[in-house]
Formats: structure tokens, C-alpha cells, sequence
């Protein structure tokens, strides 16, 4: 028996246009009143996430910033929490202007900020509707920092692998869609949604099922013996899942819950 589902949203249980469909909606609708647990997780912030699912009445659990901020949808319960230090923002950001030209930001729970403005960014950042502030001085910054991104329109591939040599094992790098580079606590991932549905919820890893479609949804693809990647995946999150499902504007995530499930 299904009782929970662990999904990723850009390319998986979103379409193209980044919004759920109405049959998708319908979908998740009679799987929330069927008692059925959702998780959702993004590299996104909260606000961001919360725009897409706030229209369902159900408690939804957000795994935001790629696994380090992870909370319900009515913010009465944050179930886990990776915060960089105030030195090791600083020591990071530091490090990236000494290895590239291109715009970098901290994310906190709600908001990403930044000290310097980059037209590409901004454009970037109106896709996921989410809110970037320039600061002059980040060291004021006062609210917690879980997340470090760097955003390259040409590709990220090359910085990473020199940024991976610098950081050592302290920190992880995630490539987060062609031009997202995050840099997040070692050890964090999509997948610390798995423990709270399953700590905490009592749901066991064959009564998940786990979506997804690129390298950061690794992780948590590898979590239960009912994991799809989408058609149009990336290889590795291919080789991580179980299965291999339709593609998102065709609302495989939607279909596949459906046919499992008896809604």
C-alpha cells in the first residue's frame, strides 16, 4: 500500500511553464484526501514552492534550497535546518570571486540575496518567482544562510569541478539544472526527506513513491524500490531510479500516481 509520495518539481510534477496541470491538480487533490503523505523538493525557497501548493488544504512537507530547509506548508514545524556559518559564508563567497566572473547568492529560508546585480539573474530568478535582494555588505546579513548558489547561463560544469577541488569534504556541490551551481553542507540532500516520512511518519521506503528527474534528485531516487525518473532525465538520475516514466508535459507523474494508487 502507497502511503506517501517524495517528488521533485521542475521537470517531474511540473510542466514546462513550471505550474502543475489541472489534472495533475485533481491528482494530488484526491491523493491528500485519501489520507496519502506528499513531500515536495527543490532547489526553490519556500515561498517559492508554497506559491505553486498553497491552493491544497492538506499538510504538504517542503524540502526546500536542495534539502537543507525542510518544512511544512503551515510553518507550525521545520523538520530540518543545515545553516552555514556567518565565516563560512564569508570564506565561500570569497573563494568564488577568485574563481569566476559570474554572479553568486546566499538563500536563506525565504529570500536569496546578493551584493552585486546581474540581469541574468534576475531573469533567471522570475522563472521560480522567487525574490532576490542586493545588499552592499552581506556580512549584515542576519537571517540564516542554507544555501550558496552560483548562476552561469554557459554552463556550470567546468567551476564545479575546480570549486570541488577548494571545498574538500566539508561541502557539497549540486548541479541543480544546466546553469545552477549550489554549494550546501556535506551530507545534505533532497533525500533528508526520506528519514521525517519515514521517522516520523511511519511510512516505509516500499510504501513511497519517489520522482524525480535530474542529478540532484540522486539521492533520494536511491531511497525506495519504487523510484521513477522522467523520459527526458538526466543519465545519472536514469541509473539511480527503478523505473523510467513519460515525460512531464505529458503529466507522467500525475498518471503514474493515479495508477498505483487507488484513488
Amino acid at each position: 500500500m502507497i502511503k506517501g509520495i517524495l517528488t521533485d518539481m521542475d521537470g517531474t510534477i511540473l510542466n514546462s511553464e513550471g505550474q502543475l496541470s489541472p489534472y495533475t491538480k485533481s491528482v494530488i487533490e484526491k491523493l491528500l484526501n485519501k489520507g496519502v503523505k506528499l513531500a515536495v523538493a527543490s532547489g526553490r525557497l519556500f515561498p517559492s514552492i508554497h506559491d505553486i501548493f498553497k491552493e491544497f488544504n492538506q499538510e504538504i512537507i517542503y524540502t526546500c534550497n536542495n534539502g537543507t530547509w525542510i518544512e511544512n506548508s503551515s510553518r507550525t514545524k521545520i523538520y530540518h535546518k543545515s545553516v552555514f556559518s556567518h565565516s563560512e559564508m564569508i570564506s565561500i563567497l570569497n573563494l568564488i570571486k577568485t574563481k569566476t566572473k559570474y554572479g553568486s547568492f546566499v538563500c536563506t529560508s525565504d529570500y536569496a540575496a546578493t551584493d552585486k546585480h546581474y540581469d541574468y539573474i534576475d531573469e533567471a530568478f522570475k522563472l521560480s518567482d522567487s525574490k532576490l535582494n542586493i545588499m552592499s555588505d552581506l556580512t549584515e546579513l542576519e537571517d540564516e544562510v542554507t544555501k550558496i548558489t552560483i548562476c552561469i547561463l554557459e554552463g556550470i560544469d567546468e567551476l564545479s569541478k575546480v570549486l570541488s577541488k577548494e571545498l574538500g569534504d566539508k561541502y557539497k556541490l549540486v548541479i541543480s539544472g544546466d546553469i545552477w551551481l549550489d554549494i550546501i553542507k556535506n551530507g545534505d540532500s533532497k533525500a533528508n526527506a526520506f528519514p521525517i516520512l519515514h521517522d516520523e511518519l511511519g511510512i516505509k521506503p516500499e510504501e513511497m513513491l519517489i520522482f524525480g528527474d535530474y542529478d540532484n534528485d540522486i539521492d533520494m531516487l536511491s531511497m525506495s524500490p519504487n523510484s521513477f525518473a522522467m523520459a527526458d532525465a538526466s543519465p545519472a538520475a536514469k541509473s539511480a531510479a527503478s523505473f523510467i516514466i513519460g515525460k512531464n508535459d505529458d503529466h507522467a507523474v500525475a498518471k503514474k500516481i493515479e495508477e498505483l494508487i487507488a484513488l
